[in-house]
């Protein structure tokens, strides 16, 4: 949800358009061109009446088999494609106007802003099972909740970091307290806490300073009031590798059809342009959607914290000012920090658990000292 421009009255949130809805588009087109290609092949090559069914049949069937492909890859994102959800919050007015539309949204109904008294964050999880493996989807709404009526979702989103920074300033806006349903430790945030700085936030006394040490794939470097922590990179590279070549090889193999085709008669070059093409969109689809080879290297100072992610193609340093870190949590197998700007999760899968409580510590203790 993207917060757009706000008044000293009204405060106003926004879906943003999902990035699958034109690769989708992209993808239709390219299966149009196949399906052109096939049948110029047909119209050039001296085929009877029964070849001339059976390349019929195969287009329908492979016309068939791409949209059962489309519709299982944007199953998730389909209310997304086709309704763009959005709440405009008025305190002149005293009302809470929802939105709903494709590209421009438009007031679908109106709330009295007095019938609510408080927000609770929650989430779905949803198991997608499948012969070779069971993943776990989740899923985030916020909710405005009262006594007498039901509750109004007015933020929906994939993303906790996304949703609770619109929580946390659509209840400083309205005066109302937070119930976080979602994290791994559940917490009520009343309102003037909302937006304020991790050392104002943290409650319990924290745990005595453990110096860190490298080890178990972390490298850390401690100087006065500062930390580094380098984590173990993550990402899988064989998986890029495999997908990348051979988008290559079938861009190639159209490059050769185009190149060669009027010097040297081949059967089928238009079959063979348009798998190049559908493959190649294919192959480069599965590349940049899976999950790039990274390392992350977290420094961390009473002023500010510093993300550098390492990738393939550069470094790409995020800085975030102390005053905008809100919470750092963690769980079984994950450090999160909330910000103003979303949730991190640093990449500590791969280290030893009982080392994430002592993470965490550290980065409080450097973040609070004041």
């Amino acid at each position: 949800m993207q917060r757009t421009d706000p008044s000293s009255n009204q405060i106003a949130f926004l879906e943003s358009i999902p990035w699958s809805l034109p690769l989708a588009i992209l993808l239709l087109v390219a299966l149009c061109g196949v399906v052109a290609w096939v049948a110029a092949m047909a119209s050039e090559m001296a085929v009877g009446p029964q070849a001339e069914v059976l390349i019929g049949w195969g287009i329908v069937g492979f016309l068939l088999l791409f949209l059962v492909f489309l519709a299982w890859q944007g199953s998730d994102n389909l209310s997304k494609w086709f309704g763009r959800m959005g709440v405009v919050v008025d305190r002149e007015k005293g009302e809470v106007e929802l939105l709903w539309g494709v590209l421009f949204p438009t007031v679908w109904a109106k709330h009295a802003l007095k019938s609510f008294s408080g927000l609770v964050l929650t989430r779905e999880v949803t198991e997608i099972r499948s012969s070779y493996s069971v993943r776990k989807e989740i899923k985030y709404q916020v909710y405005l909740v009262g006594d007498d009526i039901a509750p109004l979702m007015v933020g929906r989103h994939d993303d906790y970091g996304q949703l609770r920074v619109m929580a946390e300033q659509l209840g400083q806006f309205r005066k109302l307290s937070l119930f976080d349903k979602c994290e791994w430790h559940p917490e009520q945030i009343t309102p003037d806490m909302f937006c304020r700085p991790i050392w104002e936030r943290t409650g319990a006394p924290l745990a005595p300073y453990e110096p860190l040490a490298s080890g178990g794939g972390l490298i850390c470097r401690a100087e006065p009031k500062r930390l580094s922590l380098e984590f173990p990179p993550t990402g899988h590279l064989l998986y890029l590798l495999a997908c990348g070549s051979g988008a290559g090889l079938l861009a190639g193999m159209g490059v050769v059809v185009i190149v060669y085709e009027k010097l040297f008669p081949l059967d089928g070059a238009q079959l063979a342009l348009a798998i190049s093409v559908f493959g190649s969109v294919y192959l480069w689809y599965l590349t940049f959607t899976s999950s790039l080879p990274s390392a992350i290297t977290l420094d961390v100072s009473p002023s500010e914290l510093v993300i550098h992610d390492r990738g393939l193609f550069g470094t790409r340093t995020t800085t975030i000012p102390s005053a905008d870190v809100w919470k750092i949590d963690h769980h079984e197998s994950a450090v999160s920090i909330l910000t103003s700007q979303g949730q991190f999760v640093l990449p500590t899968s791969a280290l030893d658990p009982a080392l994430l409580p002592r993470i965490r510590n550290a980065l409080l203790h450097v973040l609070t000292d004041r």
